[in-house]
């Protein structure tokens, strides 16, 4: 299906809200969708099974005495993250829900 259009947007909630408007389509990860989640009404979303992708986080620093900070960050990140979004997320979004759960377990 050949494009004479593209377009190049610069972040989620620009890409959902051309999406949402009938500019196209777009492939983003689930943490993407979930961020603009005040456009769900006007858009689909449906999986890409098979495809899997995991995004790290890290943090740079001289001193390996950052580690178990490092740990600690993780740890609180998780429980907010639980805390704020999981049950809106579950209840909204289930098929997000199922690909995001495995990184806090």
């Amino acid at each position: 299906m050949p494009s004479s259009v593209s377009y190049q947007l610069e972040n989620s909630r620009a890409l959902a809200s051309a999406v949402s408007n009938g500019l196209g389509w777009t492939i983003v990860p689930p943490m993407s969708l979930w961020s603009v989640r005040e456009c769900f009404d006007r858009l689909n979303s449906f999986p890409v099974e098979g495809v899997h992708e995991v995004k790290r986080l890290g943090i740079g620093a001289r001193s390996p005495m950052f580690r178990s900070l490092a740990n600690d960050i993780k740890a609180l990140y998780a429980e907010r993250w639980k805390q704020k979004y999981g049950r809106e997320m579950q209840e909204r979004a289930p098929s997000l829900t199922a690909h995001l759960r495995p990184l806090f377990a």
